[in-house]
C-alpha cells in the first residue's frame, strides 16, 4: 500500500478556492458570480511559465501546483485566489489516495473574465462576461 507522509509544515501559504455561480438578474440574463469554497493552507510551487502573441497581444502564462489537503468537491470549473492572483484550475489530482490535493492552475490575465467554456460551461453563455 502507498504511504507518503503529509509533510504539514509545508503548507504554509494561505489560498482561497471558488466557485463560478450563475444567477439570473431582474431581466433573467445570466449573471456568473465567483463565491468562495474554502479557504485552505496549500504549498505552492510555480512549475512553467511563457509568454506568446495571441489576439495581437502579449501574453504571460503561468502555471503552478497548489497542494492541498483533500477537499471532497473540487473541480476544474473553479479557480485559486493566491496573493491577489488568479489561477484557473487546469487539473485536479490526488496522488496518496485522498489524503492530499494537487491543483494545477493557470494565471489569469484578467480575473473579471469568466472562461465559461473552461469552466465547463458550453451552452447557453458567451465567454467574455467580466465579475468582480
Amino acid at each position: 500500500m502507498l504511504h507518503t507522509k503529509l509533510q504539514i509544515g509545508k503548507l504554509d501559504r494561505r489560498i482561497t478556492i471558488q466557485e463560478l455561480i450563475i444567477t439570473a438578474d431582474e431581466y433573467n440574463q445570466s449573471v456568473p458570480t465567483w463565491s468562495t469554497l474554502a479557504t485552505v493552507w496549500a504549498s505552492v510551487e510555480d512549475k512553467t511559465g511563457s509568454e506568446s502573441f495571441r489576439a495581437d497581444q502579449l501574453t504571460a502564462y503561468r502555471n503552478t501546483v497548489f497542494t492541498i489537503r483533500y477537499i471532497s468537491g473540487i473541480d476544474e470549473t473553479m479557480r485559486v485566489k493566491y496573493n491577489d492572483q488568479y489561477f484557473n484550475i487546469r487539473m485536479v489530482k490526488s496522488p496518496d489516495r485522498l489524503r492530499t490535493l494537487e491543483l494545477t492552475g493557470e494565471l489569469m490575465d484578467d480575473p473579471g473574465e469568466v472562461d465559461l467554456v473552461g469552466a465547463g460551461f458550453t451552452s447557453g453563455f458567451s465567454v467574455g462576461f467580466n465579475v468582480s
